[in-house]
């Protein structure tokens, strides 16, 4: 009883985690690192993130901070990504033009209900996208990346889900 209980839950948790995720596999994430294949065109591809509860299209840049088991100067380790962390966001289009632009420090930062939202899929989704990066061919020099916490930064679309 006890053995098919725990492959239960083990497939119900397998279950949970896939749905979660929204990832359905590698292919589904964008490369969002400089690596030697697209350093030239980087900053020119915006990946699109797509969600049920935003109703109009958002411009938002990202600072996030990934944690590798090693130090992400030693090549001769592979790099698995411990924990993706959501540092800032900034909306850069809209522009509400009597505030300016917006910027959420953190979660005690974010007041409305749709600032939530916004941070929510941002990390969820930045979470699963950054864990699947090629490390291996990262475009830049790593001599001078000594720490395990390294700060990577981008742009992204929100975007209300096509009808």
């Amino acid at each position: 009883m006890k053995k098919s209980m725990k492959y239960v839950m083990a497939l119900s948790l397998l279950l949970i985690n896939n749905c979660l995720w929204g990832q359905a596999n590698k292919s589904d994430v964008p490369i969002i690192i400089p690596t030697f294949e697209n350093y030239q065109y980087i900053n020119n591809a915006i990946p699109s993130i797509y969600d049920g509860q935003i109703v109009d299209s958002l411009k938002i840049a990202y600072v996030a901070i990934v944690q590798f088991r090693h130090p992400f100067s030693d090549k001769t380790k592979p790099y698995i990504v411990e924990r993706v962390e959501l540092s800032k966001i900034r909306l850069l289009y809209p522009v509400d033009k009597e505030k300016g632009m917006a910027r959420f420090q953190d979660e005690d930062d974010l007041k409305t209900i749709q600032e939530k939202r916004i941070w929510t899929v941002c990390t969820e989704t930045l979470s699963v996208w950054y864990e699947h990066q090629p490390y291996a061919n990262y475009y830049y020099d790593r001599s001078d990346l000594d720490g395990k916490r390294i700060s990577f930064g981008g742009a992204l679309w929100l975007k209300p889900l096509k009808k």
